[in-house]
C-alpha cells in the first residue's frame, strides 16, 4: 500500500539584515521629515525609500497570475492607503480645518492625488508607489521574456517619471509618475539575488580584509562625492537634478549598505541595537504610515519642555516622536486593526 507524503511548502524567511536596513532607512525617513537638518541630508534624500523599493523586487518571485498579484498588492497597499488617508482627512476636518481653507482640496489629494496637499500624513503617497511599481513589474515579468527587451522598457519607463513632472509641469494620479521614476529599482531588486551573486564573487576575489576596507572606503567616498554634486533628489517633488547621477549613486550606495548590514549584523556589541532596528524594520509600513502624526505629537510635547539646548531638543524630538508610534503599532498588530495591513 503506497503512502502519501505531503510535502511542506517553502517557509518565506525574514533576512535579518535586511530587517535592520529598513530599521535604519526608517529612521532615516523620521530624520528627513523632521526637518532638524542636522548634518547629511543630502545623503538621507539619496537613501532613505530606496531599499523598500529594491527589497519589493527582491522578494517578487514572478510566479502566480496577475490577478492574484493584484489582490495581494492592492490588499496591503491600496486599502490601508485609502482607509488611512480618509482617517486623516476626517481628522483633519475635526482638529485642523479653519474658515475659508478649501475643504475638498486634501479630499482630492487622498483620493486622486496625494504628492499635493495631502492631509497630516503626506508619507502615504509612497504606499500607491509600492502598488503600481510592483504591478507594472508583474506586468512586464509576465509579457516580456527577452531580458534585454524588458531592460529597455525598465529603463524608458524610468526615465519617463523622472521627466515628466519637470517637462509637463504635471503630476499622474495616485504618484503614478512617482512608481515609474523607481521602477529601475523594483527591477534591479528582481534580480537582486543574481546581482549580489556576482557582486560576491568580485567581493571574495579581494582576499585580504585590510584591501577590502580600503575598497569599501573608496567607494564611499565616491558616492559621497556624487552625492555632493547632485544636490538633494526628493521622489515626493519629482525633484532629481542629474537624473543619471541619481540612480548611479543610489544604486551603488544600497550595495554598499548590504555589505556593510551584513556585516554589522554579527558584532555582538550591536546586538541590542539590531534588535530595535529589526522592531522597527519589520514594522517599517506601518512607522512610515505614521511618521508625520508621531513628529506633530512630539513637537506638542517637547515644546513645552524647557530645554535650553538646541541639539537635545532636536534629538528628543525625532526620538519621541518614534517611540510615540510603538503604542499604534502594538494595538494594530495585537488585535484586528492588523487587517488593514493586510494580515490575515
Amino acid at each position: 500500500m503506497s503512502e502519501t507524503v505531503t510535502v511542506a511548502a517553502p517557509v518565506k524567511k525574514r533576512i535579518d539584515h535586511a530587517d535592520t536596513m529598513r530599521g535604519v532607512c526608517i529612521l532615516l525617513v523620521n530624520y528627513f521629515h523632521a526637518g532638524v537638518s542636522f548634518f547629511m541630508l543630502k545623503y538621507v534624500s539619496n537613501i532613505c525609500v530606496h531599499p523598500f523599493i529594491f527589497m519589493a523586487g527582491y522578494f517578487y518571485s514572478g510566479k502566480g497570475s496577475l490577478k492574484d498579484t493584484f489582490k495581494k498588492k492592492f490588499r496591503t497597499m491600496m486599502v490601508p492607503y485609502f482607509i488611512l488617508g480618509l482617517g486623516y482627512y476626517l481628522v483633519w476636518l475635526v482638529f485642523s480645518y479653519s474658515s475659508g481653507q478649501d475643504i475638498i482640496a486634501p479630499l482630492r489629494a487622498v483620493l486622486f492625488l496625494p504628492t499635493n496637499g495631502f492631509p497630516i500624513e503626506p508619507s502615504l503617497y509612497f504606499l500607491p508607489v509600492m502598488f503600481f511599481g510592483g504591478m507594472i513589474l508583474a506586468v512586464i515579468v509576465k509579457y516580456v521574456k527577452n531580458e534585454y527587451v524588458r531592460c529597455a522598457i525598465v529603463v524608458a519607463l524610468t526615465l519617463v517619471g523622472n521627466l515628466w513632472n519637470d517637462k509637463l509641469c504635471m503630476r499622474l494620479p495616485l504618484s503614478l509618475d512617482c512608481a515609474l521614476s523607481l521602477l529601475l529599482y523594483f527591477y534591479l531588486g528582481f534580480h537582486g539575488r543574481a546581482i549580489l551573486a556576482f557582486t560576491d564573487r568580485l567581493w571574495a576575489m579581494l582576499r585580504f580584509n585590510w584591501l577590502k576596507v580600503l575598497v569599501f572606503a573608496a567607494l564611499s567616498v565616491f558616492n559621497y562625492a556624487l552625492i555632493e554634486y547632485n544636490y538633494i533628489p526628493n521622489i515626493l517633488n519629482a525633484s532629481w537634478t542629474h537624473i543619471h547621477l541619481c540612480h548611479i549613486n543610489t544604486c551603488l550606495l544600497m550595495l554598499l549598505w548590504v555589505y556593510f548590514f551584513r556585516f554589522t549584523e554579527n558584532l555582538s556589541f550591536l546586538q541590542g541595537i539590531n534588535r530595535v532596528l529589526k522592531y522597527i524594520g519589520k514594522n517599517s509600513i506601518m512607522f512610515m504610515c505614521f511618521s508625520h502624526t508621531g513628529l506633530k505629537i512630539s513637537m506638542a510635547v517637547v515644546s513645552r519642555i524647557p530645554i535650553g539646548n538646541e541639539f537635545i531638543t532636536k534629538t528628543l524630538y525625532c526620538v519621541l516622536a518614534l517611540v510615540i508610534i510603538v503604542p499604534i503599532i502594538e494595538v494594530i498588530n495585537r488585535t484586528k486593526l492588523r487587517y488593514i495591513f493586510g494580515d490575515k
